[in-house]
């Protein structure tokens, strides 16, 4: 057996747990970098008048700080999943594939893959669907009221 096909059958042996070990660092790992930046930020600037402004702000630390565990968690543990399928079918059809029906497919894998192994698929999607989003009310902003139109 070649090192290539051994690393391929060892990656999809073990990929439970690589994928559920990475996705787990990643989620802990961002919900601490993000949370903590914004916990330091808010923590002058928000519930400066409340009596119990620390009750308030570790319960808002503590949801923020799971909305971002889950968001990269799931974001990472999609590349693992990715990445299976492609390696499935890699060892499946072994090169002996049509090459045009399947290669943007793959291609489209390999992007997910690569980007939620590397915990860059969940911000990158949010940034798409956000510059859809900024994108859809600016051409909307272009258009005139209805009531003027008249």
């Amino acid at each position: 057996m070649n090192p290539l096909q051994y690393l391929l059958n060892w990656i999809q042996e073990h990929w439970m747990v690589l994928a559920l070990g990475s996705s787990f660092y990643w989620g802990l790992h961002s919900s601490y970098l993000f949370t903590w930046r914004s916990h330091l930020k808010e923590n002058h600037l928000l519930f400066w008048g409340l009596e119990d402004r620390k009750f308030f702000r570790r319960l808002r630390f503590s949801l923020f700080f799971i909305y971002m565990f889950v968001f990269h968690f799931v974001g990472s543990l999609v590349g693992w999943m990715c990445l299976y399928v492609l390696l499935a079918r890699i060892q499946v059809v072994n090169g002996l594939y049509d090459q045009l029906t399947s290669k943007w497919f793959d291609l489209g894998l390999l992007t997910f893959s690569v980007l939620g192994v590397t915990n860059h698929l969940p911000q990158t999607l949010w940034g798409i669907v956000m510059s859809l989003s900024k994108l859809s009310e600016a051409a909307i902003n272009k258009f005139p009221p209805v009531d003027k139109m008249s």
